[in-house]
């Protein structure tokens, strides 16, 4: 095994992965008649290469590989002084609004490997480098909403018949000489790093390969440019500024600028072309998720069938649930207040915080209790020693009819080993029931590539079973983070759309 499950097996964990399956629904809310002071925003980008490099004779020589993922969530709140409102015969509109960042987090996991894929000795792996971190975002230029268009139309509906006529007539010549006149948009912009480095520059530490012979390694770091993030969309007319995006770009070596802007406006004179650089080698697979304005994800969905369109619904709402889990482990507030009372070691308390967070959000009827989380796959560290020490066998382990069961073996090297096939399908057969065909399928194998995170986490002699909260954090960030990939993907090829 080790690959796929009918179309796609992997996952893992070795605290509890929680039941955020059931009792979602999703929302809508409405056109932007009105502004609000508060605002939601949540960002997924993420970014993820692989790379041979091959000599003159086309064999290969090295492999370069990673992945880099920002996840941005929070509100941002109204500025006045930057939003003017008009007021004309009784009506009073806000043209345009603007909002700056307020309680607005942002987290970010990042990872890179190069392995030598000639060498015969034991150490093919010559650098890695891993880290995450998370900061508040307190400045930048913010969220800019531009109604032009619609704050014109009460002004328009008061006028004359034959006033009318004339105004829609100057309004055409106008837009015919003027090809860049600007319809109803909104505008994205927010950049970040960490804290310590700056507000532009990231940091992450990492060994290097100092004698090959030996298999000896170095402490290294190395600091890059951070992050930043534009959009420039037309506004819906449902006011739900949400969307995704999806592009293969150019590997040129070393780290993929995350320099991210995409638009849907380049047609417009002035306009600079926000669409990213994509084809090339396409050894670049780039992922940007949007949610403005809503919290829920609304999907809408192309294929007519009443089946295809519950499949789309409930993989929509287990990416929101992964979304939230996200974002409960990249707070770095949550994290501090479990640490100062009960210490860095903290591990359960601070994942049952962690899951108090998430089930909190589930939607429920007033005065009704938050579900409880429930384990639905989990992964199992065993070391040499009861003591600790090196991990030596690891099992991702199942609730299949009732009954907890060991899935899937592997060494103290992260190689599997063995597994129980029946039980692994009589599983997935449970979730493609509960779930329906597709979203059970998707949702179980993105929760087994979770899982083989965790695997292989813990049988690297430089990590092994997290000691500390902020370990925990990590750990799980990386693999809900593979999660939300998975899902993200086969959010796509089922044909479901977020727009």
């Amino acid at each position: 095994m080790g690959k796929t499950w009918r179309k796609g097996l992997l996952f893992l964990t070795f605290f509890p992965v929680f039941c955020f399956l059931t009792g979602l629904s999703h929302l809508t809310v409405p056109a932007y008649g009105s502004h609000s002071d508060t605002i939601p925003v949540s960002i997924h980008a993420y970014a993820q290469w692989n790379h041979i490099v091959k000599d003159s004779k086309g064999e290969d020589l090295y492999e370069e590989s990673g992945f880099y993922r920002i996840m941005i969530s929070g509100s941002m709140t109204l500025d006045r002084s930057g939003s003017p409102v008009v007021s004309q015969q009784g009506t009073m509109v806000m043209p345009v609004e603007k909002y700056l960042p307020d309680n607005l987090n942002a987290t970010w996991v990042y990872e890179e490997i190069a392995k030598d894929l000639k060498s015969d000795n034991q150490c093919p792996i010559t650098t890695v480098y891993k880290g995450s971190n998370s900061a508040r975002i307190t400045d930048g230029p913010g969220l800019l909403i531009s109604s032009f268009s619609s704050a014109a139309a009460p002004f328009m509906g008061n006028l004359p018949e034959q006033e009318k006529q004339f105004a829609a007539q100057l309004q055409a010549q106008f837009q015919s000489q003027m090809k860049n006149t600007m319809p109803d948009h909104f505008q994205l912009a927010l950049s970040g790093g960490t804290p310590s480095m700056g507000p532009q520059e990231i940091t992450v530490k990492g060994s290097r390969l100092k004698d090959s012979k030996k298999c000896i390694y170095e402490d290294v770091e190395k600091s890059f440019p951070g992050f930043s993030i534009g959009l420039q969309m037309r506004l819906p007319a449902s006011g739900t500024m949400t969307g995704y995006r999806f592009w293969k770009s150019n590997y040129e070596g070393g780290i993929p600028g995350f320099g991210i802007s995409v638009s849907d406006m380049t047609e417009f004179k002035g306009e600079k072309p926000f669409d990213p650089p994509q084809g090339g080698n396409g050894d670049v697979s780039y992922t940007l998720i949007w949610f403005i304005g809503v919290e829920p994800m609304p999907v809408q969905v192309g294929a007519e069938e009443d089946e295809e369109e519950d499949d789309c619904e409930k993989l929509a709402a287990r990416i929101k649930m992964v979304r939230n889990i996200l974002e409960a482990y990249g707070d770095p507030m949550l994290r501090e207040a479990i640490k100062s009372k009960y210490g860095d070691n903290a591990k359960k308390e601070y994942q049952d915080a962690v899951e108090k967070k998430v089930m909190d959000q589930v939607p429920r009827a007033p005065g009704e209790a938050p579900p409880e989380a429930e384990a639905l796959l989990w992964t199992t560290p065993f070391t040499d020693s009861p003591q600790g020490g090196n991990v030596t066998k690891a099992t991702i382990n199942g609730n299949v009819g009732g009954t907890n069961t060991e899935l899937i073996t592997y060494d103290g090297n992260g190689n599997e080993v063995g597994g129980d096939y029946d039980s692994i399908e009589a599983m997935l057969t449970e979730w493609e029931n509960n779930y329906g065909e597709d979203a059970g399928r998707n949702m179980f194998n993105a929760a087994l590539a979770h899982e083989k995170v965790h695997v292989g986490q813990y049988t690297d002699d430089e990590r092994g079973i997290p000691e500390t909260v902020d370990d925990l954090a990590e750990y799980e960030m990386e693999g809900f983070s593979e999660e939300m990939n998975y899902l993200m993907r086969e959010f796509e090829e089922m044909g479901c759309s977020s727009e």
